[in-house]
């Protein structure tokens, strides 16, 4: 059985840019063993420069 789950969220200024966008991705997936694997995404842009980080993670459980 496999699920995944996104979240995504922005920072807007008051002029209506996007400032920062937030964007993580879950997935879980087995059944006698599950494994769950998280990639998060952070994107910054203020005044002509950006920035972009990623982080992975991965976990497996075993019932």
């Amino acid at each position: 059985m496999e699920y995944r789950k996104i979240f995504k969220r922005r920072i807007i200024s008051t002029d209506g840019r996007s400032i920062a966008e937030a964007k993580s991705i879950a997935y879980a997936f087995g059944d006698s063993e599950s494994i769950i694997t998280q990639n998060i995404t952070l994107n910054i842009s203020s005044n002509g420069y950006s920035s972009s980080r990623s982080s992975s993670s991965s976990v497996s459980i075993t019932k």
